[in-house]
Parts: structure tokens; C-alpha cells; sequence
């Protein structure tokens, strides 16, 4: 039973590392289209985040005061000031 167990932990844990990796990817290939997009958004995540993963990751995760969604979905959702207002909120403290 151990060694089923493993095999099956390794198995899923492969293919998780190996969606995050492609993920992340994303994400990056993201940022760098709203360095084109909306340059004051991007600019303006990076220095909150200082650096590019970061701030990349970021934009994909859901954000408690964006009611839960991804900064994206409310760039998307045409809210670009309600991410701009979080990303002060970050850079001076008010939001982790």
C-alpha cells in the first residue's frame, strides 16, 4: 500500500510542478502583454511587487478586495481603477 501510495503521490506531484510551471509561463507572457496594453498598470504592479514573477503572479490570483476575483478578470471586467486603487492599497500597507 506505501509503495502504491507513493508512486501515485509522485505521479500527481509531477504533474502539478509541471502545470505551475506552464502557469507561470503564462502569467509572464501576460504581464508582458500589458506592458503593451496598459503600460501604467504594469508599470505600476512592478513597483509594487519589484519583481516580474511576482507582480505576474499576482495578476492571476484571486484578491480578496477585488471581491475574490484575479486582477485580470477586473482589468477584463473594465475595473483597471479598482486594481490600480489595490495596488497602492499593497505599496503602502493597507493590503497583503
Amino acid at each position: 500500500m506505501t509503495d502504491g501510495l507513493a508512486r501515485t503521490a509522485k505521479r500527481f506531484a509531477g504533474a502539478i510542478a509541471k502545470i505551475e510551471a506552464e502557469r507561470q509561463a503564462l502569467a509572464e507572457q501576460g504581464l508582458t502583454a500589458l506592458e503593451t496594453a496598459d503600460p501604467e498598470t504594469a508599470k505600476l504592479a512592478l513597483k509594487v511587487f519589484v519583481s516580474r514573477r511576482k507582480a505576474a503572479s499576482w495578476l492571476t490570483h484571486p484578491v480578496g478586495s477585488l471581491e475574490g476575483i484575479t486582477p485580470w478578470q477586473c482589468l477584463a471586467d473594465g475595473k483597471r481603477d479598482r486594481v490600480h486603487n489595490t495596488l497602492n492599497a499593497i505599496a503602502y500597507g493597507d493590503y497583503a
